[in-house]
């Protein structure tokens, strides 16, 4: 059995030198993780940092198979075998993924009831073990082989291999397909990365917290190693060229990785004083990506929390980047990169009860990595505020595209709320004459009463009265 000591596991630390390979290693895990006596191999971690997958042949017959832990604190638990209905001999074990808040485990199986080879599952993870698998169905899985499900932090693009021959052992002749969820929550039809992607057996891809950064591992892009780690960025709506990571490609073949949730490190496994050890790895300057704000949130004051709207727009365009729900119990993760501004937006399905705003302006700098938010949803009443920044307008007095989220939001909640005055603090009257010329035109009746702020901020803010 594992041992049960347990130790600190920061994301950041120390760097510690791997002699061996000549990687920048941050930190390699002890107890219940690491056992000298043991091998570990292809970890993969949720995005949340919360819950960890991996192989070891912690068996009784020594032969690997998977294994699960979650976090309590900054500390690993002890690490579960999995039951056989996922840990069997029909699953390929370096095909098995989390989901973004790890609460589901994905597995590629060949286990009744598919639609063809190896079909991607998902299993559960509940307070007493694991539910029964969930077939992906079509369109995602299809009578070749699909493996390796990998998300965006929202959930709302998946990204995939399939191949034309898989065992339990190895995949061949494979190709990264991605897909969209519907706003009804069904995939749309899987399509295939471009050509500089798959050039005939690419494979295990993992799309990075900043939905723009996509490692992979291939033996068809001109390495000399067999199967090494590539990674490619999506810039200007196209994927490009990729470039091998050779600051953790060796001289074999390489086996799946994992992404801390900072992005700044890979999480492998490396080969120990006995055995394989897993590990975190540096990402060297040149090669690392966008740094990425994690804001972990909760919603209270309603009976269902999922009934929540949240939304996230580019602050200089007005175009809506990702929407998301909060879980049944209110919590939910946003991902932001640096380096662009962004509006928040958390909408309550019922239109009488106020909007929130927030907005993050991270165009400069790297900052913090983690914020956490806490929202109390409670009815409209006297005083409640909200800011709604700069509004502008365009030539012909419509809204300018940056506006147009904000303005939306103030127009719903005051239909649903006729009868409710608001003071109208704005320090620009030809502003606050075209707002009140536009909601009018949107037929707002409510009393609207202007207020030249003392300190001038080029903004409107709304206060009920």
């Amino acid at each position: 059995m594992l041992m049960k000591h347990k130790i600190l596991l920061p994301l950041i630390s120390v760097l510690i030198c791997g002699a061996a390979t000549g990687q920048n290693v941050i930190r390699k895990p002890g107890s219940p993780l690491n056992h000298p006596a043991l091998n570990y191999q292809s970890p993969f971690m949720s995005a949340d940092g919360m819950s960890l997958l991996f192989q070891s042949d912690n068996t009784e017959n020594k032969t690997p198979g998977l294994f699960f832990t979650t976090k309590t604190g900054a500390d690993w638990k002890e690490p579960v075998q999995l039951p056989k209905t996922i840990n069997g001999a029909l699953t390929f074990f370096d095909g098995s993924t989390l989901s973004p808040d790890g609460k589901d485990i994905w597995v590629s199986t060949q286990r009744g009831g598919g639609l063809g080879g190896y079909d991607l599952v998902a299993f559960k993870v509940k307070p007493d073990g694991f539910s029964e698998g969930r077939n992906a169905g079509m369109p995602i899985n299809s009578k070749e082989h699909e493996a390796s499900a990998v998300f965006t932090p929202d959930g709302s693009m998946m990204y995939f291999m399939r191949c034309s021959i898989m065992s339990p052992e190895r995949a061949e002749g494979c190709r990264i397909l991605s897909s969209k969820k519907k706003p009804n929550g069904i995939w749309d039809t899987p399509q295939d990365l471009p050509g500089n992607i798959n050039q005939g057996n690419s494979m295990f891809p993992r799309i990075l917290a900043d939905g723009e950064t996509l490692i992979f591992l291939s033996d068809r892009h001109g390495g000399s190693r067999g199967v090494d780690y590539y990674m490619a960025r999506f810039e200007d709506d196209s994927w490009s060229t990729p470039v091998a990571l050779d600051f953790i490609n060796t001289e074999k073949d390489e086996r799946p990785i994992s992404i801390t949730p900072s992005g700044r490190s890979v999480f492998t496994a490396l080969p120990g004083a006995r055995k394989s050890e897993l590990a975190e790895v540096m990402f060297p300057a040149e090669l690392k990506p966008k740094t990425v704000l994690r804001v972990n949130g909760s919603i209270g004051g309603l009976n269902d929390p999922s009934a929540m709207y949240l939304s996230v727009y580019d602050s200089a365009s007005g175009k809506q980047l990702r929407s998301l729900r909060p879980d049944a119990n209110g919590t939910f993760n946003i991902f932001l990169s640096y380096g662009n501004s962004y509006v928040f937006f958390a909408d309550p399905s019922d239109d009488h009860l106020p909007f929130f705003r927030k907005v993050y302006n991270l165009t400069s700098g790297q900052g913090q990595v983690i914020e956490k938010m806490s929202l109390d949803v409670i009815p409209l009443q006297s005083g409640s505020t909200f800011d709604l920044g700069a509004v502008s307008f365009l030539e012909n007095t419509a809204p300018s595209p940056s506006s147009v989220p904000v303005l939306n939001r103030v127009i719903r909640m005051l239909q649903a709320n006729p009868q409710t005055a608001f003071q109208v603090h704005c320090d620009n009257a030809d502003i606050y004459d075209l707002f009140f010329r536009h909601l009018r035109k949107k037929g707002i009746n409510n009393e609207l009463e202007l207020t030249i702020p003392e300190v001038p901020g080029n903004k409107i803010i709304l206060i009920s009265l």
